[in-house]
């Protein structure tokens, strides 16, 4: 199993995305070789990853704090991010 983790890239060249083909290249040979069977992206399910399949999963995120002082901080952090941005849906995946 490889498990892509999310990237980012210059939105005004979207459509010329060099990492995107790239990326295909390296998965091309990687699943020719035999190396890996499935492929797991984390985070929202996004368009450009329905160009490769149409199979996904919703996958679970789970937080553990080993000390209660990093979960209270954790928790401040995503009060003061709440209020100044929008719910973001279920986090999905494609295979």
């Amino acid at each position: 199993m490889l498990i892509v983790l999310k990237t980012t890239y210059d939105e005004s060249i979207q459509s010329l995305s060099p990492a995107f083909l790239l990326r295909e290249a390296e998965l091309q040979e990687l699943f020719a070789q035999g190396q890996i069977r499935r492929l797991e992206y984390f985070g929202r399910l996004m368009d450009w990853h329905t160009k490769w399949t149409d199979q996904k999963r919703t996958l679970y995120h789970l937080t553990q704090y080993r000390w209660p002082f990093l979960k209270r901080l954790a928790q401040a952090r995503r009060r003061k991010g709440d209020a100044t941005s929008e719910p973001t849906a279920t986090t999905n995946s494609s295979e």
